[in-house]
């Protein structure tokens, strides 16, 4: 086999590295990730690393016993080492009230944000508009239990501390002093980012059924409230 064949492959285990780090930190897909410049640039990068840490390894002629084995352990092996040196850090530097890392790390790191804060943004806006859609007719003070334990219930790969972040963050909203329709939107995000997007719509259409007369009360007596403080707010004038 050539050379360009294990760089290939050398280029392939980087690119895959770099996406099971994209891939774990929040609920991005693998079309997600490739769709954005952003998300490519980082995959490449972390394969063209792979690939300058293999040419090094036959150049200075590195962990040459594999090499006579089977040069793909040797591509195998160099590749991930590479991977490691990229996300590595020979020490740490205070910068104002800051750590910073001095090294590789420091370098990936820009990318990597970088990444993040594309797809962020881009999944944000489009979860934010599915979960608007789902959630006409629903009001949060009448669905907020039902969401939560189906969530609880039906996922049981949702961990002990998915559960206990996910009642904390209904707390925070709980908090708010906004609207029933904003809280109602944030608790769908919260949801979604835990689980997905098609789940959540799902539970949303049973909530529609089971829950239509509790949700039309709610509606009518936040109506209620509204028409009071506006007649006492008439009277104040």
């Amino acid at each position: 086999m050539t050379i360009s064949y294990y760089c290939a492959t050398a280029f392939l285990i980087g690119t895959a590295v770099g996406l099971s780090e994209l891939l774990s930190r929040y609920a991005w897909t693998f079309r997600d990730i490739v769709k954005l410049s952003a998300g490519l640039t980082y995959l490449g990068l972390n394969g063209l690393v792979a690939v300058v840490g293999y040419l090094a390894a036959v150049q200075w002629n590195l962990l040459s016993a594999l090499h006579d084995r089977n040069e793909l352990w040797r591509v195998l092996a160099i590749s991930l080492l590479a991977m490691a040196a990229l996300r590595s850090a020979f020490a740490n530097i205070r910068v104002g009230g800051k750590e910073v890392a001095a090294g590789l790390a420091s370098f990936i790191e820009i990318f990597l944000r970088r990444a993040e804060r594309e797809l962020d943004q881009k999944l944000g806006f489009e979860r934010l508009n599915a979960i608007a859609d789902a959630l006409e007719g629903l009001t949060y003070s009448a669905t907020k239990d039902f969401f939560l334990a189906m969530t609880e219930g039906v996922l049981r790969s949702l961990t002990k501390p998915d559960v206990e972040g996910l009642q904390n963050d209904v707390a925070k909203i709980d908090a708010l002093e906004v609207d029933d329709t904003t809280k109602m939107a944030l608790l769908g995000m919260r949801i979604v980012e835990r689980t997905n997007l098609s789940l959540f719509v799902s539970l949303a259409q049973r909530a529609k059924v089971q829950l239509a007369p509790a949700n039309k009360l709610a509606t009518e007596a936040a109506s209620d409230r509204l028409e009071k403080l506006l007649a006492a707010k008439n009277r104040l004038q």
